[in-house]
């Protein structure tokens, strides 16, 4: 074999050599890039599930408080029976809702139960509107909390409250007498954490109507607070039970509805099956709520308003 075969072999070796280390060296950037896009293709995903669960659990929320709002409406200040159950859990959703650096959760009351060293002072966190120097929005309130305020009720415990209303058509009919409608968080077709409307209707002569129809799945905390309309104006204030039923407590001229309520819903926006998301572990959530007045009870000439 001559000489110029041999190199010629030598350089087509050593070119094929070449090849390989190149074509190592290309996958190996490929394989970076690639893995690059994968992981950024991955965060798109779940960013694009948490915000549809967020979505979603604020559109059931709202047709949820709607329905029990719808009801709340229907309420006579004389005929109608109001009972509010309070019931507080020992954990909520293991998050820091109020950056104030701990899980210090609180129950909901419209106060502010977690002071702490750096909240600020409590006229800071009173936010009623002052109109000019010497008018404020609501005078014998200010510098008191209220719902909304800073530090009230941002970071709190679950509640599973319970309310029954009993309504009474103004004209009852054969068909219906009374109304019983009962809110309550249970189980439903084997699923837990349900919103769930308990109604039954009593009619004349005839066995009560009974059905359980669930409002919005994935409800981990269901709060009511109720506006005492019989304190003074300068005591007036919420509280988390109510019994219209307590005969000796609403006596004329005592009103026995409250002037307002206040609805408030948790509801789950993680994207983890909620068997994977236990009691007392941070669990990503939404809340929603709404405010529904009584207005005979605010029409009523016995509540009494504060004045200018």
């Amino acid at each position: 074999m001559s000489c110029d075969s041999i190199s010629r072999i030598s350089r087509t070796e050593a070119d094929r050599g070449m090849s390989m280390v190149e074509l190592l060296v290309a996958l190996t950037i490929a394989s970076a890039f690639l893995s690059g896009v994968y992981m950024t293709f991955i965060q798109i995903i779940r960013a694009h599930d948490a915000a549809e669960a967020r979505r979603e659990a604020i559109r059931n929320a709202r047709v949820a408080l709607d329905q029990v709002a719808d009801d709340f409406k229907q309420l006579d200040a004389v005929i109608s029976q109001l009972v509010g159950i309070d019931i507080v859990l020992p954990f909520g959703d293991g998050l820091d809702n109020d950056g104030d650096g701990m899980i210090d959760e609180e129950v909901v009351d419209g106060l502010n139960n977690d002071f702490t060293p750096d909240s600020p002072a409590p006229l800071n966190s009173d936010r009623h509107a002052q109109i000019d120097d010497d008018l404020f929005e609501r005078p014998l309130f200010v510098n008191r909390f209220d719902l909304g305020d800073a530090d009230v009720d941002e970071d709190v415990l679950f509640g599973r409250d319970l309310v029954t209303l009993r309504i009474l058509p103004s004209v009852p009919t054969p068909e219906v007498i009374t109304k019983t409608v009962r809110y309550f968080i249970g189980e439903f077709d084997n699923q837990d954490n349900v919103l769930l409307r308990q109604t039954e209707i009593f009619r004349e002569s005839q066995e009560p109507l009974f059905g359980v129809a669930p409002l919005a799945f994935g409800v981990l905390s269901f709060d009511l607070l109720y506006w005492d309309p019989n304190a003074a104006p300068e005591s007036q204030g919420w509280v988390t039970t109510w019994n219209s039923n307590e005969a000796h407590v609403f006596n004329p001229p005592q009103l026995s509805l409250p002037a307002s309520v206040y609805l408030r819903l948790a509801m789950t926006a993680d994207t983890r099956p909620e068997e994977l998301t236990a009691n007392g572990q941070p669990v990503d959530t939404i809340v929603a709520w709404t405010m529904v007045n009584i207005e005979q009870t605010i029409n009523d000439g016995n509540f009494p308003r504060p004045t200018l």
